[in-house]
């Protein structure tokens, strides 16, 4: 199925999807990005923004859409989007009555996956669908009742901190 853009003179037709032999809708290739932290971070207590120095290893970041430098993603288009991030605290973590993985939509933080831990490793997630026009941001954060350190990832297999988002449709 091929579209060409409403209101232009542009006569060459832009592919939208494409049904396979089996019959299985596929989209053309769509924003997407995974961010890692790739070396532990220690966060203070209270509610923190997790900026582009935390998420030092980009897994993928199709058409560039995660900002390194900021730590947030800037939909390029108008649409439903993804997004999760996990955060893990290191072993030698005090005892905490909260810690939570959060997102945010442009300043404004949509959601919090709690999670209250005793000493040690834990882990903490955060998932939501988003509804964003084009130009619109989303970004990871946390907030906690004490100082903490975040795992860094120890190789490809152990990535314990993942910021990740995509275009649903």
């Amino acid at each position: 199925v091929f579209a060409t853009k409403s209101g232009t003179t542009d006569s060459a037709p832009t592919e939208r999807m494409r049904i396979n032999s089996s019959g299985i809708m596929t989209v053309a290739r769509t924003p997407g990005f995974v961010a890692i932290i790739g070396s532990s971070q220690t966060i203070g207590a209270g509610v923190s923004g997790l900026s582009g120095n935390f998420w030092t290893t980009i897994a993928h970041n199709v058409g560039s859409h995660f900002s390194t430098s900021t730590g947030k993603f800037t939909a390029p288009v108008t649409g439903l989007y993804w997004f999760n991030v996990s955060l893990a605290s290191g072993s030698g973590q005090a005892a905490t009555t909260y810690f939570g993985a959060e997102i945010y939509h442009n300043t404004t933080r949509i959601t919090t996956g709690w999670n209250e831990h005793t000493a040690g490793y834990q882990k903490t997630n955060a998932s939501y669908q988003l509804y964003m026009t084009a130009g619109q941001t989303a970004h990871a954060g946390m907030e906690t009742q004490v100082t903490m350190t975040l795992l860094g990832s120890s190789s490809a297999n152990n990535r314990y901190c993942v910021f990740s988002g995509y275009l649903i449709g």
